[in-house]
């Protein structure tokens, strides 16, 4: 949602966090020029209540989403969408564990636009949790390779065929290994982890 300077000055990050966003975590760490980039908020006016926890808060993010993002997204027709914090992240691309999935980019679809999405840390993040400061500067490292580079992320060919189960024996070691779901043969033994 958008700070008191951003209202002030009718500019999306235009304060204390903008700044650091553009000086440090575009130009230096993702080495992109911010000239090239659009700045938006998922929530576009001012809110009265601006806590998550609140009862209004998400129907507001949803509400401005659905009636500003595809057309915002369709006009300005980014290559890739940094989605920066949980709320941005969950609330519109369905980015349940922010913790597993931050730095990593995806496809993604919303309306009709269709492009990567790169999920983040939110950069006020680091002002609040130096620890946090850790995770955002990676992410944006990553982000300026995979903008320098614009090559597909590696696909996971595990991606719901996982088998978790615990095994309690030898022989029930043996029956797997043996059972040919993890052997290919033109690579060899494939299990990822025992």
């Amino acid at each position: 949602y958008p700070g008191y300077w951003d209202i002030r000055k009718r500019q999306h990050f235009s304060g204390d966090v903008g700044r650091e966003l553009a000086e440090l975590y575009l130009t230096r760490i993702a080495k992109i020029d911010p000239a090239i980039t659009y700045l938006t908020n998922a929530l576009k006016c001012a809110t009265p209540d601006p806590d998550p926890k609140s009862a209004t808060f998400f129907p507001q993010i949803n509400h401005c989403t659905q009636t500003h993002l595809e057309r915002e997204l369709l006009l300005v027709n980014p290559e890739i969408v940094v989605s920066m914090g949980p709320v941005a992240c969950s609330q519109i691309w369905g980015i349940t564990n922010l913790e597993l999935q931050h730095g990593i980019p995806i496809r993604a679809q919303y309306g009709k636009w269709q492009g990567w999405v790169f999920p983040t840390y939110h950069p006020s993040t680091g002002g609040s949790d130096g620890g946090m400061m850790i995770h955002a500067t990676e992410d944006f490292h990553a982000l300026g390779q995979f903008w320098r580079n614009r090559q597909e992320p590696p696909a996971d060919k595990w991606a719901g065929n996982e088998d978790y189960r615990i095994l309690e024996t030898s022989d029930q070691l043996q029956e797997v290994l043996e059972s040919g779901w993890c052997w290919q043969a033109d690579t060899g033994l494939d299990v990822v982890a025992i």
